[in-house]
């Protein structure tokens, strides 16, 4: 069991994650790990003379097998990898089990939601993205994501409910609350993406209304990440930054590196793609530095690669967005703005596969204006 632990912690941290993760679900399922958390949920859902002791003794299996399972997800799903491991959403609701438990804490908690949640991303990510998949008509596009959403959203919904109900203190509550938003905002974030993608359409202008309104959904999902993010706490911390999620980011793996530089990304580029007035440009543009800033006061250690993504994000969308208002000529400089707009970090496309990354704008006049030279007409 502590070798299985063990490459859980390597695997998170390192770039042969996916390999090491692997190993530990073979391993974990050799010594009948599955089994003995299967074994474990029915003793707490029937009666029986296991002692307190017994039963907290069983608890530690139980993490280890879930937290494999929350990280098989997270490099399968954004990772990219073929899943080793297939929970059914249904079956992943048996969790709140042990959220019942009197020794439940926070860490578990949000553990046994992000069960859940990946359970319900898994399936809609295999429904929108799977083998074979290759949608067509965008009723049936749609209509899957309405269905994903849907969950989703009850998903947060009974969690938040749940989690009102635990005897935690203020501050725990707040940051449990808070984690759960901001997985929520990842998770629809993703799911739009990953409806685009199914389109086929990575050009903005040539996208239907339809198309358009999903793209749309995508950057409020990331501009809501962004901002529960930077959530202030008024409860006293020890930590460098009074934000409590950025706080802990100098223990995090690289994931959650990469997809909040993600997010910074996509809330940026949407917005200039789909024509948000300057004024909401420049609040997220804000944001993004105040982001930025944050970060700084944490010890980033082996991050620093994930900072330079942020920085260049920042400096290019401010290029960007000062290339689209005309300067004392009256003219435009757009070579920035198509700097921003092609603008894809090496990590992004060979670490993870995080979806929309290559959206962008042509307009039809200038396509049709190639088309015109290229034919001589």
């Amino acid at each position: 069991m502590e070798d299985i632990q063990a490459l859980l912690v390597i695997a998170a941290y390192s770039d042969s994650g996916a390999v090491l993760c692997d190993v530990a679900v073979r391993a974990s399922i050799r010594i009948g790990l599955d089994r003995r958390v299967e074994k474990h949920l029915m003793t707490l859902t029937s009666v029986s003379h296991y002692t307190s002791a017994q039963l907290e003794a069983e608890r530690y299996p139980v993490r280890v097998w879930y937290y494999l399972f929350v990280l098989d997800m997270i490099l399968s799903i954004d990772g990219g990898k073929p899943p080793s491991l297939m929970i059914q959403p249904c079956a992943a609701r048996r969790v709140r089990v042990f959220v019942s438990s009197a020794r439940c804490n926070a860490p578990d908690v949000r553990l046994f939601a992000q069960v859940e949640l990946n359970a319900i991303r898994s399936a809609a990510h295999e429904a929108i993205a799977g083998p074979g998949k290759s949608y067509t008509q965008q009723e049936v596009v749609e209509r899957t994501l309405r269905g994903a959403v849907l969950d989703l959203d009850l998903w947060l919904s009974e969690w938040q409910m749940l989690v009102a109900s635990l005897h935690f203190s203020a501050p725990e509550q707040t940051s449990v609350l808070l984690n759960l938003r901001i997985q929520h905002a990842w998770a629809t974030l993703v799911l739009h993406l990953r409806g685009l993608t199914a389109y086929g359409i990575e050009n903005i202008a040539l996208m239907t209304t339809g198309q358009r309104s999903v793209a749309a959904a995508a950057k409020t999902s990331a501009e809501r990440h962004l901002q529960l993010v930077l959530t202030k706490t008024t409860f006293p911390a020890e930590n460098a930054s009074h934000i409590p999620y950025v706080a802990s980011f100098r223990y995090a793996m690289d994931f959650v590196w990469a997809k909040n530089a993600f997010c910074v990304l996509i809330a940026l580029r949407l917005g200039i793609l789909l024509g948000d007035p300057v004024t909401e440009l420049l609040s997220r543009l804000l944001e993004a530095r105040e982001f930025l800033t944050e970060l700084n006061r944490v010890n980033v250690g082996a991050h620093m690669s994930y900072m330079r993504i942020l920085s260049q994000i920042v400096e290019k969308c401010e290029r960007a967005i000062a290339a689209s208002m005309p300067n004392e000529n009256g003219t435009y400089i757009d070579p920035s703005e198509n700097d921003f707009q092609s603008f894809v970090p090496k990590e992004f496309m060979f670490e993870w596969d995080f979806p929309g990354i290559h959206l962008h704008y042509i307009s039809l006049d200038w396509q049709d204006l190639l088309f015109d030279i290229g034919t001589g007409t």
